[in-house]
């Protein structure tokens, strides 16, 4: 009665892992979701970021939302709505920005949504 006891719950056990890897998303595809906030973006900005927020501070090689602070990549995108050049200078604290990052984790592209409503 032991061994088929023992049978039974290693059969329960692998039915429970089965369906946990079944049901459980991969780590690698909740990883490649991207961030959108609840706005309407303009036309030609991405369907979303890997993330947004406040800039409090930017300088040449890093800039810090939400208080933390992200490194910047060499060379890096900055991209606003209207504007047919992209100067970094609307890139300042007190704007809402999303952000996609490089493979080194570092920001590449800056997206101006708005300004903050701090």
């Amino acid at each position: 009665m032991k061994n088929g006891k023992f049978i039974c719950l290693t059969f329960c056990f692998f039915c429970i892992l089965f369906l946990a890897g079944v049901i459980l998303p991969s780590g690698s595809c909740y990883a490649e979701r991207k961030l959108k906030g609840e706005w309407v973006l303009p036309e030609g900005y991405p369907d979303g970021f890997d993330g947004w927020g406040c800039i409090d501070r930017i300088t040449d090689d890093e800039v810090v939302i939400d208080d933390v602070s992200m490194a910047l990549a060499r060379i890096i995108d900055y991209n606003l709505p209207e504007a047919d050049y992209k100067p970094k200078r609307y890139f300042k604290k007190g704007i809402l920005a999303g952000y996609i990052k490089n493979d080194n984790n570092e920001i590449e592209s800056l997206w101006l949504i708005k300004k903050c409503s701090r």
